[in-house]
C-alpha cells in the first residue's frame, strides 16, 4: 500500500496505540443507559450499565429551537424511551419523528450537573 506501514488505505494515516494518563485503557466503553425515569418535566433520572445513578436538567434544552417544540408538552416528555443497547435515549412524536440524546453526553451531562450541586450544597 505505497510504503504505509499500517497497511491503512488513507494516506498519511498512521495507526498507533495512545495509553491513556496513568495506563487506561484508550478504548474505554462507551457510557449505556438501562433506564430513563421523568423525576419532574425536563429532567430524567437515569441509570447506566456500569451502576452510575444521575439526574439531568434537559430543561434548557428543551427551550432551544423548534426540534425540542414537541418535548415541551410533559405529557410528550415523560414518553422517553431507552434505545435498543443503551446508546442513546429517544423521543417519537406522532409523525415518526425522532429526537435522540447520545449517552455519553447524558453521562456527561450528569457529572457535571452532580458536581455543580455538589458545589452549591456544600
Amino acid at each position: 500500500m505505497g510504503g504505509n506501514p499500517t497497511g491503512c488505505p488513507f494516506r498519511g494515516f498512521r495507526a498507533h496505540h495512545v495509553a491513556g494518563e496513568g495506563g487506561a485503557d484508550p478504548m474505554k466503553r462507551l457510557p449505556r443507559v438501562s433506564s430513563a425515569e421523568p423525576v419532574i418535566h425536563g429532567v430524567l433520572k437515569l441509570v447506566f450499565v456500569d451502576g452510575y445513578e444521575g439526574v439531568v436538567d434537559l430543561r434548557p434544552l428543551l427551550g432551544k429551537g423548534k426540534v425540542f417544540a414537541w418535548l415541551r408538552a410533559p405529557e410528550n416528555f415523560r414518553m422517553v424511551r431507552v434505545d435498543e443497547y443503551g446508546h442513546s435515549i429517544s423521543w417519537i412524536d406522532d409523525t415518526g419523528y425522532s429526537v435522540d440524546l447520545g449517552a455519553d453526553s447524558l453521562r456527561r451531562d450528569c457529572e457535571r450537573q452532580a458536581e455543580i450541586h455538589k458545589l452549591m450544597v456544600g
